[in-house]
């Protein structure tokens, strides 16, 4: 696996809290990622002693899955991990390259954005409704995994500010030569 840490923006104290922001929203996917692997093994488990548990398969849906994957994106934006097509950008010079990287920066805000925006409004109607699904003979509330998706966006959109932030002044600090000095997000 690479390693991006040195493609951090750095944006000082706003830039140190986002990073720490989402190492958390990456390690409690990680902590969620062994809990279903539990719940699903244990579930998994008490079939075979004809005891399944009721609402796993619903619970790692509505739940479960959704912040496993959303909530690590704000860090692999923030470190620019994000999969990349370089099969042009090897003969770009590094200007060029940190101008693709701006308007990537830039697209994948606006894609964010209007994410966020239906995201909350799903999840201010799921909750308004107060959202269940029938699980077994009972109900299984998922308004709040809704929430968690506003919650990945939202940090996934501040993410994307950072680094067109941190990519706009290595491109106006910059010499001939090359980004050079604090700001540097090459």
């Amino acid at each position: 696996m690479e390693d991006h840490s040195d493609k951090m923006p750095k944006l000082g104290c706003a830039g140190s809290a986002l990073r720490k922001v989402s190492t958390i929203l990456t390690g409690t996917a990680a902590v969620i990622l062994v809990v279903m692997m539990f719940h699903v093994s244990v579930d998994v488990a008490a079939r075979f002693l004809k005891l399944p548990l009721i609402g796993t398969n619903e619970t790692v849906a509505a739940y479960y899955m959704v912040a496993i994957v959303f909530l690590p994106m704000a860090q692999v934006a923030l470190m620019g991990a994000n999969v990349t097509v370089d099969l042009f950008s090897g003969f770009m010079r590094w200007k060029e390259k940190l101008i693709g990287d701006l308007i990537a920066a830039a697209l994948g805000m606006c894609v964010s954005v209007t994410w966020l925006w239906l995201s909350i409004r799903e999840a201010m109607h799921s909750t308004k409704i107060v959202e269940r699904w029938v699980v077994g003979s009972d109900f299984l509330q998922v308004w709040p995994g809704k929430w968690i998706l506003v919650l990945a966006v939202a940090f996934l959109c501040i993410a994307y500010l950072v680094r067109l932030i941190g990519d706009a002044r290595t491109l106006m600090r910059a010499g001939p030569d090359g980004p050079t000095g604090a700001g540097d997000a090459s």
